[in-house]
């Protein structure tokens, strides 16, 4: 009977091991799925981008405009030639 007891306790912690093992499969899974998502924006960011610079590529100054009210981080608008946005003075 203790033997039995004993077959039933390494089947438990046997299955206590898989179900582990198998959520750190999908953990995994699902981090290796996000990552694939992040690589695919980025892309799609890098093509659209490519796209305006060559649209604009004989019109450098309309690429700046079209960009002036978008990007709002100093060191981004130094990257196409504008001017830092000022800072409200805090008293």
């Amino acid at each position: 009977m203790t033997e039995e007891k004993s077959n039933k306790k390494r089947k438990a912690i046997s299955r206590h091991e898989q179900i582990q093992q198998l959520k750190a499969k999908v953990t995994k899974l699902e981090a290796m799925e996000r990552n694939q998502a992040k690589k695919i924006d980025t892309r799609r960011k890098i093509l659209a981008g490519s796209y305006l610079i060559n649209q604009y590529i004989d019109n450098p100054e309309g690429l700046s405009k079209l960009l002036d009210s978008f990007l709002v981080r100093d060191n981004d608008r130094e990257l196409f030639g504008l001017k830092p946005l000022k800072k409200a003075i805090k008293e």
